[in-house]
């Protein structure tokens, strides 16, 4: 107020967010990551892209969340291995989100092999699919909060990459993988015929692939810090948990992802 004038303060619409849900990963586990829409009331879909550290947790997959329910998704994984996954989300013509805070996406990652505690963040861009909201009559709508999700991860897991170029992601069924960690066997050796053993420096790996099937895998080579071994034919793309058993009565696990080819 001055003097006799009163002046009118207007209230801003409530703003749009859209988030990622904070949280924690377990190392050799599958993790989660959701993403939350603040929404006004009349939004049908959104297009966004997201960006994560490809050295500390690998993209697996992505399903509609419950507050999308009946929402068609298509995802744009072609630069996951470089840590960005795009998502474009939408519901069926005519219809619109309530005003409300909506569970729309769930993202699957797979922690990579390590030890100690790491704390990692996510963001969105506009790098692989331009971030936009758009309403019920297909109109981009405006002021959108974009907010990224901090995440935990703890535990311990061996280290997965390809023996061909030590770079992680898919491996293919009969390619050859290195592990790393410690403890991973009680003395190093070297396999000196074909066919390959089973069991090297006192070490052995299981494969249970996607369909619950266990391999026993052929080994390369065995120390304590790494073992090199080849990927049984026959093993389900998806991902398949590793064990190591290791001559001192060591076990180890972690988690590799199987693909139908892998670069080498």
């Amino acid at each position: 107020m001055e003097g006799n004038r009163t002046e009118a303060i207007t209230q801003p619409d409530a703003a749009r967010i859209i988030r990622g849900v904070n949280t924690q990963f377990k190392r050799g586990q599958i993790g989660s990551l959701q993403i939350e829409l603040n929404a006004q009331g009349n939004e049908n879909g959104l297009a966004l892209s997201l960006n994560y550290d490809p050295k500390v947790m690998t993209f697996l997959d992505a399903a509609v969340g419950e507050g999308a329910n009946g929402a068609a998704l298509q995802v744009n994984s072609s630069q996951a291995i470089n840590g960005l996954v795009g998502f474009a989300l939408a519901l069926p013509a005519g219809q619109q989100l309530a005003a409300g805070t909506h569970a729309l996406l769930n993202l699957r990652f797979m922690s990579n092999g390590g030890a100690g505690e790491v704390i990692t963040n996510v963001s969105f861009s506009d790098q692989l699919l331009p971030r936009e909201v758009a309403d019920v009559n297909a109109s981009v709508v405006a002021g959108v909060n974009y907010i990224g999700a901090t995440i935990s991860i703890s535990g311990k897991a061996v280290a997965t990459v390809s023996a061909a170029n030590y770079v992680g992601g898919e491996q293919a069924a009969e390619s050859i993988v290195s592990a790393f960690g410690s403890q991973l066997a009680a003395f190093a050796q070297a396999a000196a015929s074909l066919p390959l053993p089973i069991s090297l420096g006192g070490s052995q790996v299981i494969v249970k692939d996607s369909k619950g099937a266990e391999r026993f895998a052929p080994l390369f080579y065995a120390s304590p810090a790494q073992i090199n071994f080849h990927l049984p034919a026959g093993t389900a793309e998806g991902v398949a948990p590793l064990t190591i058993f290791s001559g001192a009565g060591v076990t180890s696990t972690g988690l590799v992802t199987i693909g139908k080819v892998a670069p080498s």
